[in-house]
């Protein structure tokens, strides 16, 4: 498999996702966040959609940290968010895609 639009893929490591190939950074996807592409790689670059929880609306983790006194120094506590970004294709690992 490739990675093309509609793959699965998950962060190898902590990985910035930015606005734009090089640009701004939009969030942080912890290792393990899982995204879906939202069209095939270029210049090793993906657009991709990272759904997944947050407190400081900039930090995706697949799931809920609870165990991080993360949430005893922010308010609201954890909430679920998507954001669209573009992440370098060499941090992800494909998990699942068109055939």
């Amino acid at each position: 498999m490739r990675i093309v639009s509609g793959s699965i893929c998950r962060a190898k490591t902590g990985l910035n996702m930015r606005a734009t190939p090089g640009g701004a950074i939009v969030a942080t996807l912890t290792a393990g966040a899982v995204v879906e592409c939202l069209g095939k790689p270029v210049d090793d670059w993906v657009r991709v959609a990272a759904r997944g929880w947050t407190l400081d609306g900039k930090t995706i983790y697949h799931e809920p940290d609870t165990s991080s006194g993360a949430k005893l120094t922010t308010r609201g506590g954890w909430r679920f968010v998507e954001v669209q970004g573009a992440v370098a294709v060499e941090y992800l690992d494909l998990i699942d895609g068109p055939v």
